[in-house]
């Protein structure tokens, strides 16, 4: 008999202990942010992200983005989810266009909300060499972050020339 309280007893309280964690825990945000390199030619370097929020919850609720690149200079370009640059002093050599906003409809339930956009960099407006970039998404008093393909700014392109291939002219 006591033995039967003392089991329903740890139960109720492992049972409780369980459910408190999970409120407390609160709804996940679900969130996937992608960014490639599309292009990189001399006059431009062309990235193009996708934030995809996957709860049905506060899905316009992004404060905003911020696309960071470290190197040898240090570059926060923060802009809206309607891709307006929040502050453009900040921002020189960079120029962000929004492709796509919508919401996914995958049947019933929750409707994620798909963003796109085009970031293309200026070389010009940078020093030369190596940077990291990445995708910073603040919503509430979350940040989110992915890191994002590295571009190289100003060094000239190698070619490795077969020495088979190259012809001797000769002149009379």
């Amino acid at each position: 008999m006591k033995k039967a309280i003392l089991n329903k007893s740890v139960a109720l309280v492992l049972t409780v202990l369980i459910v408190g964690i999970l409120i407390l825990s609160g709804p996940a945000d679900a969130l996937k942010i992608n960014m490639n390199l599309v292009k990189q030619t001399v006059k431009s370097i062309v990235l193009k992200t996708k934030v995809v929020v996957e709860t049905s919850d506060n899905l316009d609720k992004i404060d905003y983005l911020t696309f960071v690149m470290n190197g040898p200079k240090t570059v926060r370009c923060e802009f809206y989810d309607t891709g307006r640059i929040k502050t453009p002093s900040a921002c020189n050599g960079i120029t962000i266009k929004k492709t796509s906003r919508e919401k996914i409809n995958y049947g019933y339930g929750s409707r994620p909300l798909n963003l796109e956009y085009s970031i293309t960099i200026n070389p010009k407006d940078f020093t030369k060499g190596t940077y990291s970039t990445s995708l910073e998404v603040l919503k509430g008093a979350n940040t989110f972050s992915q890191p994002g393909p590295s571009v190289t700014i100003g060094n000239p392109v190698v070619r490795t020339i077969n020495l088979n291939d190259l012809r001797v002219i000769r002149l009379n």
